[in-house]
């Protein structure tokens, strides 16, 4: 019998839905968008929704997965202390 790797197996048996495969190139194009939105600059959160036209709800839970993943750090906070800047994560 020939020896597979645990990860191997799990891909053999396990499927993944159909759902899940769509939330999952949602969440990836939403991503792109906004690290391209930011591009080299410093946004806060209200500045990256208007930017790419979605609710600043739905943004901030898009950038902090961003920076739950290393992508995105805070940068700093706007001048009244409401909300953080973020740049991308060199």
């Amino acid at each position: 019998m020939e020896k597979k790797e645990t990860f191997k197996i799990k891909r053999e048996t396990h499927t993944v839905s159909q759902k899940v495969k769509d939330q999952l190139k949602t969440f990836n194009k939403i991503r792109r968008t906004i690290l391209e939105a930011i591009g080299e600059e410093e946004m806060n959160i209200p500045d990256i929704a208007a930017k790419i036209g979605m609710s600043k709800e739905d943004t901030m839970y898009y950038v902090m997965s961003l920076v739950k993943f290393n992508k995105l750090q805070a940068a700093g906070m706007d001048d009244m202390d409401e909300y953080y800047y973020y740049k991308i994560k060199e």
